[in-house]
């Protein structure tokens, strides 16, 4: 079950291989060194979406 926040922040439960989960924390603790801040698999994984969106929608576009 999802529950919004008034901060506009979704909670949900994500289900990954335990290779996948250690991967996604691997890559949250490369960011936090290069960006600062803390370790958050969330965060990383938002920044990914965004990117991934920012490439398709010139495609939509056509």
């Amino acid at each position: 079950m999802a529950v919004s926040t008034q901060s506009g922040v979704v909670y949900t439960g994500v289900c990954f291989p335990p290779d996948v989960r250690q991967m996604a924390l691997r890559i949250a603790v490369d960011r936090a060194e290069r960006k600062g801040g803390r370790i958050s698999v969330s965060a990383t994984l938002a920044d990914l979406v965004r990117e991934a969106a920012a490439k398709l929608a010139p495609a939509r576009r056509q």
